[in-house]
């Protein structure tokens, strides 16, 4: 489905969204990882990043150059205080690949929700940015409350995956 087909399943959800509701999750602090070169790291290049010490090195972020080969995944979990609908967005920085964008692909308690969560971008900036998921125009996803849920961000080969998958078809194939 589309983000419109989505939220036209979800039409008939009742909306409990508290006002102005924001909750930050610490990213170096995942539910789990597909690999174990997924862990914690340290950036002092600014001084917004969460946590920040001027006198020590703290861990204060994930990924970074080991997040890299598709199919790698960060999971987190998320809960929520009421049901509704939520807006998700991230704090990144995408300094590994220049003048290239990254690709994550977006599910949520095991499901890709649409097809758009399917191919989220990170562009190549060498600051910090917010990057929400909808970006200009925030996706509502709609989160129950009472139950933790599972966000997973996986590495793909973006605008690729789908040319990889018809020739590894085309091999088995042949």
């Amino acid at each position: 489905n589309t983000y419109k087909e989505y939220l036209q399943l979800q039409n008939n959800k009742e909306d409990s969204t508290p006002q102005g509701y924001f909750e930050k999750i610490e990213a170096e602090f995942p539910a789990y990882t597909s690999h174990s070169e997924l862990y914690p790291t340290f950036d002092r290049v600014s001084a917004a990043t969460s946590p920040q010490a001027a006198n020590q090195v703290l861990l204060n972020t994930i990924g970074q150059s080991s997040w890299n080969e598709p199919g790698q995944w960060i999971e987190w979990d998320i809960t929520v205080p009421a049901s509704g609908f939520y807006q998700i967005g991230f704090r990144a920085r995408q300094n590994e690949a220049r003048g290239l964008s990254t690709t994550r692909r977006i599910s949520l308690d095991g499901e890709v929700l649409f097809a758009e969560l399917n191919r989220m971008t990170f562009s190549y900036q060498t600051n910090w940015q917010i990057v929400m998921l909808g970006e200009e125009t925030p996706y509502s996803i709609y989160l129950e409350a009472g139950k933790t849920h599972r966000l997973r961000m996986e590495a793909t080969y973006g605008s690729l995956d789908d040319a990889l998958l018809q020739i590894e078809a085309l091999g088995l194939e042949m």
